[in-house]
């Protein structure tokens, strides 16, 4: 029950996690719907240079980190404060972190495997891998973009969507609506905005475990290395066995 009390305490509501949700989809209705399907499924129809990943992967820091530093901002003016005085235990979290991380890991790849072999299946495509994953392994991809992509996966990605879809999102839901459906709709937009459909199950599971042990820990810093952990182990697996993906 503690975890529910730190939550229904939080400084944000279902408000700003509202604005988030319609901030962050509003960045993906650039592109029509048919595209954003095609992109979805296909991934993008027209080649992308190394500058453009580049500068994509700025651009989606910056938005999601704005709109994240934008409603913490709000909530020194237009929010009561009630943020819990009881300071989160760091390496509980730490530890936490440590101990659920193979499991997750090995669920949230397993959905998206058999994600992509249901697809492959019911539909007879196969579905395309995230863009990041095809850009790192391509043997046109420069050693400075690579460590652009390692820097995103391990740092920026972690960091920005953690404060972001858990930091706001998450809590913001937790304050009006039972924990596990705050935890389904934050991991569920977590899953579109990664807009890939052999990864769709396996990103929401893992938005619902990130969400889960922030409530059990009160601190991003469990979330944040769990989302690290895992991209970790995806691009040691991308360096051992790059047939996976090709």
């Amino acid at each position: 029950m503690g975890e529910i009390f730190a939550m229904q305490k939080s400084r944000f509501n279902i408000i700003h996690a509202i604005v988030a949700t319609v901030l962050v989809l509003a960045g993906m209705l650039a592109s029509s719907p048919a595209a954003l399907w095609r992109q979805f499924v296909y991934g993008y129809a027209n080649p992308l240079t190394a500058e453009m990943i580049k500068k994509s992967l700025v651009a989606c820091g910056v938005w999601m980190g704005g709109i994240a530093a934008a409603l913490f901002i709000s909530t020194l003016f237009f929010s009561r404060q009630n943020d819990s005085a009881e300071k989160p235990n760091r390496l509980k979290a730490v530890r936490l972190a440590l101990c659920v991380a193979p499991a997750v890991i090995a669920v949230a790849l397993g959905l998206q495997l058999l994600t992509a072999k249901s697809i492959e299946w019911i539909w007879g495509i196969r579905a395309a891998d995230q863009e990041l994953v095809k850009f790192f392994i391509s043997p046109f991809s420069t050693t400075s973009l690579k460590t652009h992509i390692v820097l995103s996966i391990l740092l920026q990605a972690p960091i920005v969507e953690e404060c972001l879809f858990r930091g706001v999102m998450f809590r913001g839901f937790a304050r009006s609506l039972p924990m596990p459906v705050a935890m389904a709709i934050s991991g569920f937009v977590f899953a579109v905005v990664h807009l890939n459909a052999a990864s769709f199950f396996g990103v929401w599971f893992l938005g619902v475990a990130f969400a889960w042990v922030y409530a059990r820990t009160r601190t991003l810093l469990a979330p944040i290395m769990l989302h690290c952990l895992f991209n970790a182990f995806n691009l040691i697996l991308l360096l051992m066995f790059p047939e996976l993906v090709t």
